[in-house]
């Protein structure tokens, strides 16, 4: 996996980029730390972190995040329905919020399209990093071969516990299973979230040169991160956000 998240001030919080996106100048990227927090159902949190990236509230873009695996254009009114949202134009900031799931960052080179989608395990396992590809197919041409993502911080596999219904589900959803499921000497079982995405997106024809991993666990790295797991249902959130310029 290629690490490729960096941490950087901006005005007076410390949040986080994707350099290998932004050095594109296509796009701004950006995902909030515990420094200065994004309260889940709080704008104005959400938009002094986007204010410190240069963006404004007109320009914020959103979705309902309903552990779905759905994908749809920014201005839909579909987004009360989605996990994700794409644009081609410019100056759309698109926003989601995490305390452990997956953010993944989509950007379409050859097209100028961007996405954002919401992956928790329900997502994953509904392969929402392939219906982003799909959907921006259908709206933009996108080809995955032409597309870069980036797979932001989320819980670890160390720390993603669950029993084995979730294991099932992720054995039924995909041929790599074994991969990312560890079975435990407690009968739990611990799944690799990222690593799941990371496959999947490449079954889906996306170069694995092109893919990019935070290499942190919101759960062991609290200090820096908001965890759902470790902090009791925390109300507390990270933004993701990125942006054509």
């Amino acid at each position: 996996m290629k690490n490729e998240f960096r941490l950087k001030k901006t005005e007076n919080m410390w949040g986080m980029y994707i350099p290998s996106f932004d050095n594109t100048g296509i796009v701004r990227t950006g995902f909030s730390t515990r420094v200065g927090s994004v309260d889940k159902g709080d704008s104005s949190s959400t938009l002094t972190f986007c204010n410190g990236m240069g963006i404004y509230p007109e320009d914020i873009g959103f979705c309902a995040q309903i552990h779905g695996n759905r994908v749809v254009k920014w201005d839909s009114e579909d987004t009360r329905f989605a996990d994700g949202i794409m644009t081609n134009k410019p100056k759309v900031a698109l926003t989601t919020f995490y305390a452990d799931c997956v953010p993944l960052f989509f950007l379409d080179r050859r097209n100028n399209a961007i996405a954002l989608s919401h992956s928790g395990w329900k997502g994953t396992v509904g392969n929402i990093a392939k219906n982003t590809l799909c959907a921006m197919k259908g709206a933009y041409g996108t080809r995955p071969e032409d597309c870069m993502v980036a797979i932001g911080p989320s819980i670890g596999r160390c720390c993603f516990e669950v029993d084995y219904p979730v294991a099932e589900a992720f054995h039924n959803a995909f041929s790599f299973a074994a991969e990312v499921i560890d079975k435990k000497d407690n009968g739990k079982y611990h799944i690799d979230l990222k690593l799941s995405n990371l496959l999947a997106l490449k079954e889906a024809g996306v170069p694995e040169d092109n893919i990019y991993t935070a290499k942190y666990c919101t759960k062991c790295n609290q200090d820096i991160f908001f965890s759902y797991r470790g902090e009791n249902g925390t109300k507390s959130r990270m933004a993701a956000v990125i942006m054509l310029l």
